[in-house]
This record gives structure tokens, sequence and C-alpha cells, in this order.
């Protein structure tokens, strides 16, 4: 059989799926035939595919970037219970030997929030750090001012 005509196989198309896990465009790229075609021999051999969830996750993703993650200026690293964590804070867990407490937050002492050297990093408490945030911030009221109301 010529390497063309490997998707007109069932057992061939079976393996590469479900033991090799390629999906269906590296299976199409292999045979030189668009994913839709190999989609159709699928149907016709009636092989069950993936679902969505199952075919995207971790590695299997397209846009995988090795369990890193980047939000709102923060790193975030993929945790083997499958949820990410601010890198943050697991250098400071490494550094002090274990795990923060619920009142404890890991400041990023020069404002860089992507900056997760030891050096750059503060444990303080919640009420420490929000001190720190507003400090030299005036708020002012959502009210008009006098002369706003004579206007």
């Amino acid at each position: 059989m010529s390497k063309r005509k490997f998707f007109r196989n069932r057992e061939w198309l079976y393996k590469k799926y479900w033991e090799e896990e390629l999906n269906l465009r590296q299976i199409a790229e292999i045979c030189g035939v668009c994913k839709c075609t190999i989609k159709f021999w699928f149907n016709k051999f009636d092989i069950l595919r993936r679902s969505g969830s199952e075919s995207k996750m971790g590695k299997k993703n397209p846009n995988w970037k090795g369990g890193i993650m980047h939000k709102n200026g923060y790193v975030f690293i993929r945790q083997s219970n499958g949820e990410y964590k601010k890198k943050a804070v697991i250098v400071m867990e490494k550094h002090l030997g274990r795990k923060l407490t619920p009142r404890e937050l890991v400041h990023h002492k020069s404002e860089v929030k992507d900056d997760d050297r030891i050096e750059n990093l503060e444990l303080i408490s919640n009420e420490r750090h929000i001190h720190l945030h507003m400090k030299g911030k005036k708020y002012k009221r959502n009210c008009l001012s006098l002369k706003e109301i004579k206007k």
C-alpha cells in the first residue's frame, strides 16, 4: 500500500490516532491529503474520536506554552494537579521551605509583576499590602463640586 493510501486502512488510522495520539491534521499531513479526507474515512470506518476537551488538554493543545501562563502581568506555572499558581508564590514557598498561610502575600518590591527573583519579593500581610499600594494615593469622592453644580 502506498504512503498516500494509508488513510484507507482502518487499523492504520486507529493506531495513528489512538495509540500514537496524533490529531486529524497531523495524520492528513503524513498522508498528503486534507483534514476533511481523514475525517471522511474516520466516519466511514466508524472510528470514535476524542472529545474536544480530551484532545486539547496540556501538551496536546496547540496553544501549549510549557505550563506557563501570563495573566494581568503575573507569571503562572501549571501544577501537577492541573491548577495554575503564581510563580512569585512558588519562589517564596521554596525560599521559606513551607507553604504560605492564607494571611500571607508575596509583594513585588519593584512593582514589576513578572520579576520573580527572590531579591524582588517580600512576604507581607494582606493589610500591609493594601497599605503599600494605597500610600500617596488620594481618592476623590464621586460627588460634584459646588462649582459643577452651579454650571
